[in-house]
């Protein structure tokens, strides 16, 4: 699953990272499961499944993504 916030697209390990770190800062919405209810500027949203690639595929982070740092 990847995440949309802040008009990119983050791999599933940097979403909840991002998640949690503005839990920890107290901005995260009162329900994060209801999507309707706040907006992708804000706080991550899921965006589906990923599909598999033949080649690496990194999120939003770049070179910091938590998944290319494995």
């Amino acid at each position: 699953m990847a995440y949309i916030y802040l008009a990119d697209v983050w791999c599933d390990a940097c979403g909840r990272a991002i998640c949690r770190r503005l839990r920890r800062k107290g901005k995260a919405p009162a329900n994060p499961d209801d999507e309707w209810t706040f907006d992708s500027d804000e706080y991550p949203k899921r965006a589906g499944d990923e599909e598999e690639a033949d080649t690496p595929q990194h999120c939003a982070a770049g070179e910091h993504c938590i998944l290319r740092l494995r």
